[in-house]
C-alpha cells in the first residue's frame, strides 16, 4: 500500500512541476481590446441565491452537515467538485455553518456577445456547477467561458433536460423567458485565468495534499481527487463539444464556514417572542418571519431592520415580535407569502419572472417546511463580499438579490433534545426517545440538532462540575474542624 501511495503522489507530482515550470504564452498588449473589456458593455446580470444558516434559541451560530439523503436534489448533469468530498460537500466530514444555495446568473445582452464569469467563495468551496468550468473547480475561484445567444436561438433545444423528483427545483429557475442562453466554450489560449487557476492547482497539490501526517490511505485518496481535474481538463482540451452544455443561465451552489450575524435572532421568555438584530454593514430591506407547526403558518413581514448601535451598553435598532397564533393551513398561506416575498424580490431589482422563478425553486421549503425561520432580504453589499463576481467584459448594470435563511432551533426543541440524549437508555428501551427525536422534525437540520445539543450538554456539565467543586471548596475548611 505504501508503495502504491508513493508511486501515485510522484506521478501527481511530476505533474504538478511539469505545469509549474511549463512556459504560459501570454497574448500581447492591446490597447484597443483593454479599452473595450475596461468599459461597461451593452449588458444586464442579473443574480439571485440563498444562504441557509442554523442558530440556536440564543442566536448563536450552529456548525452543521447535510446528510446526502437530505440534499436538495439537483439534476445527474450538474457537475460536482473533484475536490470536494466526505458528506453532503464536505471535506473528510467538516462541518460548516452556511450553505451556499442555488445562486443564478441571468443575461441580458443587446446582442450575442462572448463572456468570461468568476464566483468565489473566500470562506468556502464551490462544491456544484452547470455549466461546467472552464477549468477545474478551485477553492478560491471558477470560471466560466462562453457564448450569450438570444433566448428563440435554435441552440436551444440542446439545453438538457431537467426533469423529475431531482429536476423539480433546478427547472423552476428556467421560467424566465427573457434571460439569454449561456453556451460554453473553451477560454482563449493565453488567458490570464487559465495560467491562475494551472498555478492555484499546482499550490493546492503541493501545499494543501501533501502533509507529512496524512495517512497512506487518506493520502491516496486526496491524490486522486486532484488527478481526476487534471484527467478531465485533458479531455476538455481534446474535445471541448463534449462538455460544452448550454442554459438559461450559470447556477452554482456551495458550502463553508461564517458567522453570519448580519441578521441574529434571540427567542425571548415566551415561546412566541423573538429578537431580531442586524450585525452586518447595510440595512437589511426586508425580512419575513415564518413559523410552521402541525401543517398551520403564522407570518409577520418587517419592512426594514438598520444596522444594530452600541451606546452606552444599550443595543439599538433592535426589533422585537411575537408570532400570532396559527389558525390557517400552510397550504392557504403560501399563497400570500409568495406574493409578498415576490414583490420584495422585485423591489430589490429582480424582474418579475425571475422573482417568481426564485419563490417557485423554494416556496414548499420556505413556506411549508416545519420549523421556525427568518427569511432576510440581504442588501447587496453583503453578496458581493461573501461571493466576489468578476464578468469581462464589464456589464453596466448587475443586481444581485440573495437571502438569507435562518433556521432556528427553538428553546423548547433544543430542551428535548439534550433530554432524549441525556437519559442514559438502553438500545432496548429506546423507542419512546427516537419518537420524541421525530416529533421535532428536524428533517436536513437533525445533525445541526445534535451539535446544538452537544454544545448545551457542555455547559450544564461543566457548570453543575463548577458547582459541585465550589461545594467541596466550601465544605473543606469544615472538615479541617472536625479533624
Amino acid at each position: 500500500m505504501k508503495t502504491r501511495s508513493i508511486s501515485l503522489f510522484s506521478a501527481v507530482l511530476t505533474t504538478s512541476l511539469a505545469l509549474t515550470s511549463a512556459p504560459f504564452t501570454r497574448a500581447a498588449p492591446n490597447d484597443k481590446a483593454e479599452e473595450a473589456t475596461s468599459s461597461p458593455a451593452a449588458l444586464e446580470v442579473h443574480e439571485w441565491g440563498t444562504f441557509t444558516v442554523l442558530q440556536g434559541s440564543d442566536g448563536n451560530i450552529i456548525e452543521w452537515y447535510q446528510a446526502p439523503a437530505k440534499l436538495v436534489d439537483l439534476p445527474p448533469f450538474v457537475r460536482r467538485s473533484n475536490i470536494v468530498m466526505g458528506k453532503s460537500g464536505t471535506s473528510f466530514g467538516r462541518l460548516d455553518t452556511v450553505r451556499m444555495e442555488t445562486p443564478v446568473l441571468y443575461f441580458y445582452p443587446e446582442k450575442e456577445m462572448d463572456v468570461t464569469v468568476s464566483a468565489s467563495f473566500p470562506n468556502g468551496r464551490i462544491t456544484e456547477i452547470f455549466p461546467p468550468a472552464a477549468k477545474p473547480i478551485l477553492n478560491d475561484e471558477t470560471v466560466w467561458h462562453g457564448t450569450l445567444l438570444p433566448p428563440d436561438s435554435p441552440e436551444r433545444k440542446k439545453v438538457p433536460a431537467a426533469t423529475g423528483p431531482s429536476g423539480r427545483h433546478y427547472a423552476s429557475a428556467r421560467e424566465v423567458p427573457d434571460a439569454w442562453l449561456f453556451r460554453n466554450k473553451a477560454l482563449p489560449a493565453g488567458n490570464d485565468q487559465t495560467n491562475d487557476q494551472a498555478n492555484d492547482l499546482n499550490q493546492l497539490t503541493l501545499q494543501t495534499v501533501v502533509k507529512p501526517s496524512t495517512e497512506p490511505e487518506q493520502l491516496l485518496h486526496r491524490i486522486a481527487s486532484f488527478a481526476r481535474p487534471i484527467e478531465e481538463q485533458k479531455q476538455v482540451e481534446k474535445d471541448p463539444d463534449a462538455i460544452a452544455p448550454i442554459d438559461h443561465f450559470i447556477f452554482y451552489r456551495g458550502a463553508g464556514q461564517h458567522k453570519m450575524y448580519e441578521l441574529r435572532a434571540v427567542q425571548g421568555k415566551g415561546p412566541d417572542d423573538f429578537t431580531l438584530t442586524n450585525y452586518g454593514k447595510a440595512t437589511i430591506p426586508k425580512v419575513f418571519a415564518i413559523r410552521v407547526i402541525d401543517g398551520h403558518t403564522s407570518w409577520m413581514e418587517l419592512s426594514s431592520l438598520a444596522v444594530a448601535k452600541h451606546i452606552e451598553g444599550e443595543i439599538l435598532n433592535q426589533k422585537s415580535l411575537s408570532f400570532p397564533a396559527t389558525s390557517r393551513t400552510a397550504d392557504e398561506v403560501t399563497a400570500d407569502l409568495r406574493t409578498a416575498m415576490i414583490n420584495s424580490l422585485r423591489a430589490e431589482g429582480l424582474t418579475e419572472a425571475e422573482a417568481t422563478a426564485m419563490v417557485n425553486t423554494w416556496d414548499n421549503l420556505w413556506f411549508t417546511e416545519p420549523g421556525t425561520r427568518f427569511l432576510a432580504i440581504l442588501p447587496q453589499q453583503f453578496a458581493d463580499e461573501m461571493v466576489p463576481l468578476k464578468i469581462t467584459p464589464t456589464p453596466r448594470k448587475i443586481d444581485r438579490v440573495f437571502v438569507a435563511r435562518v433556521e432556528i432551533i427553538t428553546r423548547e426543541k433544543e430542551q428535548t433534545l439534550t433530554s432524549i440524549l441525556s437519559t442514559g437508555a438502553t438500545d432496548e428501551n429506546i423507542q419512546p426517545d427516537a419518537a420524541k427525536l421525530a416529533d421535532l422534525q428536524l428533517g436536513r437540520y437533525a445533525a445541526g440538532g445534535m451539535e446544538r445539543a452537544l454544545i448545551l450538554l457542555d455547559r450544564q456539565m461543566r457548570s453543575r462540575f463548577a458547582r459541585l467543586n465550589q461545594a467541596v471548596q466550601q465544605a473543606a475548611p469544615l472538615h479541617a474542624k472536625t479533624d
